[in-house]
């Protein structure tokens, strides 16, 4: 069998996959909507692709919908995902930019630096939190934390070391470290010598 046969029968064979995830995205919970749609933004076929970027521009968004297309290379998806960043959901801009860090772009850095320091702020004092922010789940906030190592900016520096001394969870200090890692400065040295000490091997590793 010829190559393009071989991908034409791959083609063929997912097409199904890509229908029931289309069917789901559009008639299920929202458990199964964003699932469905995280897993079609990894399909880089023109199908899953025109599906998505025509619902983000058609639909009453979701938020899920802005993380998904962090999976899509394309200038169509960069550009939504730009206009999102002054979505009236902060939910919204915030997966926004965390799909923007996963595409490593510039546009990305304010709004994950700005999510980031009102994460520490409200750690600290519970009185300042916002009720119309962002909740701040863990993953959420790791994923905001990589994300800004990707974008590897000097200016995110000062707040992914205050988050790595101040941070009682080790998975989101390990985070830091491993952001902090990405940049490649040799100014943070002290800060990698410090974490080699830390309490919890996986910020140590």
């Amino acid at each position: 069998m010829s190559e393009v046969a071989s991908e034409q029968k791959i083609i063929e064979s997912i097409k199904p996959l890509i229908a029931r995830l289309i069917h789901n995205f559009l008639s299920g919970t929202y458990e199964q909507r964003r699932e469905s749609a995280i897993a079609l933004s990894k399909f880089k076929g023109e199908k899953a692709t025109d599906f998505l970027l025509q619902t983000y521009e058609s639909d009453n968004i979701q938020d899920f919908l802005a993380l998904a297309l962090g999976n899509i290379e394309s200038e169509k998806a960069v550009t939504l995902l730009v206009n999102a960043l002054n979505d009236p959901q902060h939910e919204v801009r915030f997966n926004a930019a965390q799909a923007l860090g996963m595409l490593e772009h510039p546009a990305a850095l304010d709004i994950l630096l700005e999510t980031l320091h009102n994460y520490m702020e409200t750690t600290v004092d519970s009185s300042v939190a916002d009720p119309g922010q962002v909740f701040f789940e863990e993953d959420s906030i790791i994923s905001a934390v990589m994300a800004l190592g990707k974008i590897k900016n000097w200016r995110a520096i000062a707040v992914l070391k205050k988050l790595y001394e101040q941070e009682k969870s080790s998975r989101i200090r390990a985070s830091a470290i491993q952001a902090l890692g990405m940049l490649g400065s040799d100014k943070l040295l002290p800060v990698f010598q410090q974490a080699l000490k830390d309490e919890d091997p996986r910020v140590r590793a």
